[in-house]
């Protein structure tokens, strides 16, 4: 795996290192990395997040599904004999068959602007949606932003019969400041999408899980833009609506978690055969802003 990943040139940097952004032509400086070295999650950058967002997914987060070995975070989604009870947005409770993880940096490390990517293999199959994403520190959802720098759904798709694990795409989230919190989850906060990647083998059945993949934004106080492998696949102007100058910015922290089913991937075993189990594996997160 090692060897795998040094011949694709993704060898480790430290704090204070620059690039040159093939998106901007800004130079960069690293401010910050997780490599995941070690045994165990560095909880004075991360904590485990138990929270299911109400997107219909069917997962309980346990901090047993969030591992760190051979320098990588690695989120597993399993499917259990066990009945598990976890609790949704507004304290809602369930139980599931179904287990993952979930971390966040929340109250830990924030950060306005910059390019915030991840060296990741994504996992496959039915029913999975794992996610790289960033919410508003100062203000909850959809006040302080949503940011989904990545988001893939994984099996086949049930209308027209695709593999879906060959594609990720990328959104934003926010509303009105003013709104009130009634017409915020009723419906009244604003959405729009920030790019979507096909592999180019994908109808030949292609997978980002064959591969490791460098995925990230490039977030600047004009327009947050998407990228895979320094190659950009959508962007979105933020300058220009007070609201999202409101939202977009302000400091975010990062998200890393992998769902289960939910309204936009399906039940795993739904529309095709899941394979369990699952692994989410981040070899690095990096978090990079203009060089002064």
């Amino acid at each position: 795996m090692e060897q795998a990943k040094r011949a694709a040139g993704f060898e480790k940097i430290t704090i204070g290192d620059t690039i040159q952004s093939p998106i901007s032509g800004e130079t960069y400086e690293l401010k910050f990395i997780d490599n995941f070295d070690g045994d165990s999650l560095n909880m004075d950058w991360w904590s485990y997040n138990p929270m299911v967002f109400d997107n219909m997914e069917e997962e309980v987060y346990l901090p047993e599904n969030v591992t760190v070995e051979d320098s990588h975070l690695i989120l597993t989604a399993r499917k259990t004999e066990e009945e598990y009870t976890g609790h949704k947005h507004g304290n809602v409770p369930y139980t599931s068959h179904y287990t993952s993880g979930a971390i966040k940096s929340q109250g830990k490390v924030a950060f306005k602007f910059g390019r915030i990517e991840m060296l990741a293999r994504l996992p496959y199959s039915q029913g999975m949606w794992p996610a790289f994403w960033m919410m508003g520190e100062a203000r909850g959802w959809p006040w302080g932003g949503e940011i989904d720098i990545m988001e893939m759904v994984g099996g086949t798709d049930q209308w027209n019969n695709f593999n879906r694990d060959g594609t990720i795409s990328a959104a934003l989230h926010w509303c009105d400041p003013d709104l009130e919190p009634k017409d915020a989850w009723g419906g009244k906060a604003s959405h729009s999408g920030a790019g979507k990647y096909d592999m180019p083998g994908k109808m030949e059945g292609e997978k980002l899980a064959d591969a490791y993949h460098v995925i990230g934004i490039e977030w600047t106080d004009k327009k947050i833009t998407a990228y895979i492998d320094d190659i950009p696949y959508g962007s979105h102007d933020i300058d220009q609506d007070p609201t999202m100058r409101e939202a977009f910015f302000k400091e975010h922290f990062m998200l890393l978690n992998l769902a289960v089913g939910g309204g936009w991937a399906g039940s795993p075993d739904s529309y095709s055969p899941t394979v369990w189990p699952q692994k989410y594996m981040i070899d690095w997160v990096k978090v990079w802003q203009i060089k002064e």
